[in-house]
């Protein structure tokens, strides 16, 4: 059981009886076994508050209710507790669901919209953070390659050359076995090897790529210097083209550092306001394909920015004002958090 787990059923004015919290544990635990790339938005939205597809949110209640039949099916306000307890378990381990998750709720600082408690966005940010380091450590190990086993099957060999007509079927299962047993080894050391391998030509393939992008000044997108897109819709490209530009997600915490490098270099004062709507204007029918593409408009409520550009965001946040940077910030953040639901890399 999760340590806070008790201290946000008291926060929720949900009581603490113990029995009562094993019994809603041992739910939780389910749901965090059951959690796919796929159903991780769905646990999001409840844990925020949001409108989640109501037969997944059924199938939790369903759940909880055949654990405990004192469950009560219609409060909302437990369901929250239950799926933001959830959340925060599965951020314990980085897999793609864990990955997924953490970047929906990374998004989620653009929204008025409060998790059940701040464990879950500091412990999104340590996910995210530890994994963009493991990608790309410098130092990591290689495999070490198994020892042949040579003598065991020189053995059988010998053994078959004095061998008579008809032969010892053991002897020939021995030397198969011992066959067998090196090849398998050595199949997993060559697997393991290849992964490493080829997250050591990602990690370098992508640095190549954001700094030569960086360095020439020129959007692919808008297919002229940062310096001659319009004002409004530069921080929309800048976000799209450095996203698209790492290989591996997440992406290290320099990113940032790039970004704003790039709205520098785009000659935008990075103290001014956009107003969303006034972006939205702005920006060029090629770059808002890009947010309308296979996978986005299910995720519109967890992707503000991407829901704005496609002309389905909600009024206020439309309305709203950001500073260059921040509006940068948040369109990469949510590419990322879009790939990590959608995209099967990195394991």
């Amino acid at each position: 059981m999760h340590d806070l787990f008790a201290d946000w059923y008291s926060e929720a004015g949900l009581g603490t009886d113990a029995e009562a919290l094993e019994k809603r544990w041992s739910g939780v635990t389910e749901i965090v076994k059951a959690a796919k790339r796929e159903t991780v938005p769905q646990l999001v939205r409840l844990a925020h508050r949001l409108a989640a597809d109501s037969t997944y949110a059924d199938s939790l209640r369903s759940a909880f209710k055949k654990a405990d039949a004192s469950f009560l099916m219609r409060n909302d306000n437990e369901l929250q507790v239950l799926a933001g307890a959830a959340l925060a378990t599965l951020l314990q381990n980085a897999g793609p669901a864990a990955l997924a998750g953490a970047a929906l709720i990374n998004c989620l600082r653009f929204s008025e919209q409060k998790p059940v408690n701040d464990t879950l966005r500091a412990a999104a940010a340590a996910v995210l953070l530890e994994e963009a380091e493991r990608l790309r450590d410098p130092d990591v190990e290689f495999p070490a390659v198994p020892a042949y086993p040579g003598k065991p099957i020189k053995g059988a060999l010998t053994e078959i050359e004095k061998l008579t007509v008809p032969p010892d079927v053991a002897i020939f299962k021995k030397f198969v076995d011992g066959v067998n047993d090196a090849l398998a080894k050595l199949h997993e050391c060559v697997s393991e090897l290849s992964e490493v391998v080829e997250s050591r030509s990602d990690a370098a393939s992508e640095e190549s790529d954001v700094l030569w992008w960086l360095f020439s000044n020129w959007s692919d997108l808008a297919e002229q210097q940062f310096a001659d897109v319009k004002r409004p819709a530069l921080p929309v490209v800048i976000a799209i083209e450095l996203a698209d530009r790492f290989a591996l997600v997440p992406p290290p915490p320099n990113a940032r550092a790039f970004l704003r490098r790039a709205l520098i270099d785009g000659k935008i004062d990075l103290d001014s306001q956009l107003k969303l709507n006034e972006v939205l204007e702005a920006t060029s029918a090629k770059v808002r394909d890009r947010v309308t593409e296979e996978g986005v408009m299910s995720l519109h409520d967890l992707l503000p920015i991407h829901a704005v550009l496609a002309g389905q965001g909600k009024q206020q946040d439309a309305a709203r004002a950001l500073r260059p940077l921040e509006l940068s910030e948040q369109l990469f953040a949510e590419r990322i958090a879009l790939r990590l639901v959608t995209e099967n890399k990195n394991g």
